[in-house]
């Protein structure tokens, strides 16, 4: 059995515009992967946009970049890996970007909190409640009645 692969998302909110450029987290990137034991097939650095894509024997890494009039960045990380383990790469990205530069907020998609860098913890992101989402659509057996409707 194949496991399916699954994205995770966080955006990171830098603190002020004193912070490192876009262009200069190629190698915080990795030196994470390579510590994880990923290893790194394809880097695509994006020089006409704002994105950085990592394609490691672990799943995807992409970073996208927004730079804010006041010149500060706001990043979003998206990691896309079989079973939990992109939710494990993003979370150690994340975290190297907190200790690296000055980050104003984390938002965690999987659970949808906001976090301050402080409060960025495994175990915080385990604890929370996971919201409840309506599935998109609903398959009736052919003998339902609403699929007469």
């Amino acid at each position: 059995m194949t496991d399916a692969s699954h994205k995770t998302s966080a955006m990171i909110a830098f603190a002020s515009n004193e912070a490192a450029g876009f262009y200069d987290l190629p190698a915080l990137i990795g030196g994470v992967l390579s510590r994880t034991g990923a290893s790194i097939s394809a880097l695509d650095l994006g020089l006409s946009g704002d994105s950085i894509r990592y394609a490691t024997d672990h799943g995807d890494l992409e970073l996208l970049g927004r730079l804010h009039d006041d010149g500060a960045w706001q990043v979003t990380v998206t990691c896309d890996a079989v079973g939990g383990l992109g939710r494990q790469l993003c979370f150690q990205v994340v975290r190297r970007l907190i200790g690296r530069f000055p980050v104003s907020s984390v938002f965690w998609q999987p659970t949808r909190q906001r976090l301050a860098p402080g409060s960025f913890t495994w175990h915080a992101l385990t604890v929370s409640p996971r919201r409840w989402r309506a599935p998109s659509i609903t398959i009736f057996p052919a003998n339902h009645a609403a699929a007469t409707i």
